[in-house]
């Protein structure tokens, strides 16, 4: 079925084409005749000069006026170009709406990467949805603008649970306006690119509490950073923690350096 509708397409853009074609060899012969008819001094069959009637040229000009077929060829042309930029238009709409339904489907081994640490959106993405150079660099403004929200409650109602001279624990109580900081960035990036694209940027991040953006603080969180500095690695256990203090999960992760999601707690000043 797809194939039908992208071969009438096809057909339907040819047909568009042709007509033009012909349209324009059309006014090219009516111009050629126009020309050709137009009366000015003549010789008789013997060589004996006649008088022409006099040339309808404009006055002043020198060109000659554009006559009513010239008007409504140029009008059928105008017409053929928009159809043209028209049916382009739909069928790049066509190709996103496809992106977008496919990439809303969850499909094993596929993984299309949304932004990095440093909350860049990736190259990608950018493809994939289409975005231009102005509408990359706003999302990424919102983007950093949230971080700087959830660094900021973070750092301010972090508890120091243990520290080590290699190592340091955290426990972070759940943002209550955790959902509320999620819903302005999402309002703030649609109203940059669409809906449909927003969501599937923000998707990542809904669904990760161990995302950039640490899923928005929505859940009390524990986390442990441990650090080598002879093998110059760091060792961080991410857990998030019930009501009532059990680990519900732990992502455990080893780099050789801090990423950006944890720097602000090794910076962070508890008072104790």
């Amino acid at each position: 079925m797809r194939g039908t509708k992208v071969e009438a397409k096809m057909i339907s853009r040819l047909s568009l084409v042709s007509m033009l074609a012909l349209l324009l060899t059309f006014g090219s012969g009516l111009v050629l005749g126009l020309f050709l008819g137009s009366d000015f001094s003549a010789t008789d069959a013997t060589g004996t000069g006649v008088a022409g009637t006099p040339s309808k040229l404009s006055s002043g000009s020198g060109a000659p006026s554009e006559g009513p077929a010239d008007s409504e060829l140029n009008a059928r042309i105008h017409d053929l170009e928009n159809e043209l930029a028209e049916e382009k238009s739909n069928e790049d709409a066509q190709v996103l709406q496809d992106r977008f339904a496919f990439f809303k489907q969850p499909h094993e081994g596929i993984y299309l990467q949304t932004f990095d640490d440093k909350l860049k959106i990736s190259p990608a993405m950018a493809d994939v949805l289409g975005l231009t150079k102005e509408e990359v660099q706003a999302v990424e403004k919102h983007l950093q603008q949230t971080k700087g929200d959830v660094d900021s409650y973070e750092s301010a109602n972090l508890t120091l649970v243990k520290q080590s001279a290699d190592s340091v624990t955290y426990e972070i109580p759940a943002n209550p306006e955790g959902k509320e900081i999620q819903a302005q960035l999402d309002s703030m990036i649609s109203v940059e690119i669409g809906t449909d694209r927003a969501g599937l940027i923000t998707a990542d991040i809904d669904k990760s509490p161990y995302s950039a953006l640490s899923a928005f603080d929505e859940n009390k969180r524990q986390i442990e950073i441990k650090w080598d500095n002879q093998h110059q690695t760091y060792a961080i256990l991410d857990s998030v923690l019930g009501p009532d203090g059990r680990v519900l999960s732990t992502s455990v992760k080893t780099t050789n350096s801090l990423p950006p999601r944890y720097e602000h707690l090794l910076q962070a000043d508890t008072g104790q």
